[in-house]
């Protein structure tokens, strides 16, 4: 899955739980400050690499199912 749809279903994630009053906005607007910020600082890329370990391995699990 490209980033950009990343983006979008986690977008329309958080949209949902907006809507159904699970998160509150200011909640969900702090939440993706933090994750934009994250990404940018200097751990940003050795957060992405072990995000990318353990989604290839829980696809791995799930396939094996």
């Amino acid at each position: 899955m490209s980033l950009v749809a990343s983006t979008v279903v986690l977008g329309l994630i958080v949209a949902v739980l907006v809507k159904a009053k699970q998160v509150n906005i200011a909640a969900a607007a702090v939440c993706s400050v933090f994750g934009v910020l994250l990404a940018v600082s200097p751990v940003g890329p050795n957060v992405y690499d072990a995000l990318t370990v353990l989604g290839g391995w829980m696809a791995s699990w799930v396939g094996a199912l």
